[in-house]
Parts: structure tokens; C-alpha cells; sequence
């Protein structure tokens, strides 16, 4: 959407382009070129195996490669902004701006729902997915129950269905997660050390996914980083409280990055 400089929006584990839904109108109104992208193994991207830190990094550069971008500020979210953090710090010259809302990477302490999940202890779970199922998961993920929505509850159910869906969700999940949390080999703070793009930390204050400690660790490594946190908000800033999510990070943006004249 949109018309300017590029902001490329990564999504979480298990999520997809629909969790952006509700910011990249505003984004894009306040003068940038808005993406979002389904990840490899999510949505309705294909579903290859080989889920490494060093693909997804890849994957990126020819994302911006094919649509001839030198530049751009990527925004990820859990997952995404692990990669948005390992992106930044090895592909310094594309990375203009970078923001990491409740990334994963910066800690080992992640729900016992993800560790299950790591151990592929969850893999049987019976066929389809219902509205009640889905519901009670997304409780973990957002501290106010009321605002989720069954477009949200829906999309998650269409996509699992879809091929390979659920097979590529656990074995990104094994690799990145084990009984103790994130594997010691996923971590991305020391990587973030050699983050030189502007970065903005953002994280929900009510977060039962990712712990909000966990920010402060960014904070120490990231030369130079900006905190904003969320009060009464969960794992996912942008779907709960986008409202504030898109002024803070249009604030941001507004000083480092600021939209063609």
C-alpha cells in the first residue's frame, strides 16, 4: 500500500500478512510504500523446510532485491523481529531503520505453550481447528480477550488448513525452541551489537509470550535504541492497540526515516 519509502512488515511464528492488517493503511497514508509478507512456511507462501535464521535473513535482501529496494525500514513482530534484528545487523547498508516489537532472540524464557510446541508435543493435535480452540490460544497472546475479533480467529483457522501449514510451524518451533526456552544457538543479542540503523524497541507490558524484561536486554545491546512500551497490552502491539502501535512508530520514523516530501 502506499507510495514512498519502503517499511516491509515480518509477522510472528504461526502468524501471517493479516496480523498487519489493522496499521499498514495509516503507514502508508502518513507517506510510505507499505509491505507485508508471508513469510516462507506461513500463509500462503510455499512451505520449502530449511526454516534457518540465515534463510529468513536471505530471504529479505531478495525480497528488496526483486523489487529493486536498496533501502528500507523493516518492523517485525516475535519471530519477525528476530529476523528484523539479524537483518539489521548483517545487512547494515539496507537496513535504514529498524523496529522490533516483542522480539523473539534476546532472552530464553518464551510460554510453556511455544516449549510444548518446540518439542512437537502438540503436532497431534485433532484435525481442524475451531473458533473455541483458537480463541482460548489467543488468550496467551493478548491481555485484553475482548478485542479479538473473529476476522482474526477465522484467518488463523483458513490458514492452518492450508498444506504444510502446520508442518512447517513445528519444525520451525523445534528449532528455535526447547524445554528451556529459546535454544541457545537462536539467540540474536549478541548479533544485535552490530545493529547501526536507527531502532526502535517496542513492547507490550501484559506480554505472557515473551517476557517484557527481555527488552531491557535489546536495549543494552542495541547501540542507541528507543523503548516504548505499552500498558494493558499483550504480545501483539499492532493488533490490540494499533491506535498507539502507529503513532509511536510513525514518531519514530517521522525523525529517522522521514516520508518523501
Amino acid at each position: 500500500m502506499g507510495d514512498g519509502p519502503l517499511v516491509l512488515l515480518l509477522h510472528g511464528l504461526g502468524h501471517s500478512t493479516h496480523g498487519w492488517r489493522k496499521v499498514m493503511g495509516p503507514l502508508a497514508a502518513a507517506g510510505y510504500r507499505v509491505m507485508a509478507v508471508d513469510l516462507p512456511g506461513f500463509g500462503y507462501s510455499d512451505k520449502p523446510g530449511n526454516y534457518t535464521m540465515q534463510a529468513y535473513v536471505d530471504f529479505v535482501a531478495a525480497w528488496l532485491d526483486l523489487h529493486c529496494v536498496d533501502r528500507a525500514a523493516v518492523v517485525g513482530n516475535s519471530m519477525g523481529g528476530a529476523i528484523t534484528a539479524a537483518f539489521a545487523a548483517v545487512q547494515r547498508e539496507r537496513t535504514a531503520a529498524a523496529v522490533l516489537v516483542d522480539p523473539g532472540g534476546f532472552g530464553t524464557e518464551v510460554t510453556w505453550m511455544l516449549r510444548l510446541a518446540g518439542l512437537r508435543l502438540l503436532r497431534h493435535l485433532p484435525g481442524k481447528l475451531t473458533r473455541r480452540r483458537v480463541r482460548r490460544g489467543m488468550r496467551n497472546v493478548f491481555a485484553d480477550p475482548t478485542v479479538i475479533d473473529d476476522e482474526d480467529v477465522d484467518r488463523i483457522i483458513e490458514l492452518d488448513a492450508q498444506q504444510g501449514t502446520r508442518a512447517a510451524f513445528f519444525e520451525i518451533a523445534h528449532n528455535a525452541i526447547g524445554l528451556r526456552g529459546v535454544r541457545p544457538d537462536q539467540s540474536v543479542a549478541e548479533l544485535a551489537r552490530d545493529i547501526t540503523a536507527p531502532t526502535l524497541v517496542m513492547w507490550g507490558e501484559r506480554d505472557r509470550v515473551i517476557p517484557p524484561s527481555h527488552a531491557q536486554v535489546a536495549m543494552e545491546a542495541i547501540h542507541d535504541a528507543r523503548l516504548v512500551t505499552f500498558a494493558g497490552c499483550g504480545h501483539c502491539p499492532q493488533l490490540e492497540v494499533p491506535e498507539r502501535f502507529t503513532e509511536a512508530v510513525l514518531r519514530f520514523l517521522g525523525e529517522v526515516y522521514p516520508p518523501q516530501p
